[in-house]
């Protein structure tokens, strides 16, 4: 049986436009390569017994789960008239969430698709944070983090 987990990044379009930073869903092999996913292209992850498949626009690609090192989200941000744009890359093992290049001060908020405010448990560092959502229903969350894209994930 498969358990399906769709993976989404919502991001104002705006804000693309002014940096013209492309997002990218990344899976790091054992191998030392790394297949990477525009998320413009809306890319589905699924993973049966054996497999990880991704499934996008440009094709279907399949590799084996005990090949795949990490998944993780990255933003491969631009400079806007010579500044450079602070990026963030995301990686989602299990039902941790784990945000790298974030600042010590910069707040990170969860929500349900309801707009609720969601308390999960997190763990930070100097310059990475991870939530983990092992005692949270199974649903769609937003995760923001003010003057970075929001995320939209969901664990099933």
């Amino acid at each position: 049986m498969k358990s399906r987990l769709f993976i989404l990044l919502c991001m104002a379009i705006s804000w693309f436009a002014q940096t013209g930073a492309e997002t990218t869903l990344n899976v790091d092999l054992a191998n030392g390569t790394t297949a990477s996913f525009p998320l413009s292209s809306t890319p589905e992850i699924t993973f049966s017994t054996t497999d990880m498949t991704v499934s996008s626009p440009e094709g279907i690609f399949s590799y084996p789960r005990q090949s795949v090192s990490q998944v993780y989200f990255k933003n491969n941000g631009a400079g806007v008239d010579g500044v450079t744009i602070p990026t963030l890359s995301y990686t989602l093992t299990m039902s941790r969430l784990k945000i790298s290049g974030i600042g010590n001060s910069d707040v990170v908020g969860v929500y349900n698709m309801s707009g609720s405010v969601v308390p999960v448990n997190e763990e930070r560092t100097a310059n990475e944070v991870t939530l983990d959502f092992s005692t949270r229903t199974k649903e769609f969350y937003i995760i923001t983090v003010k003057g970075h894209p929001t995320l939209k994930i969901y664990i099933k």
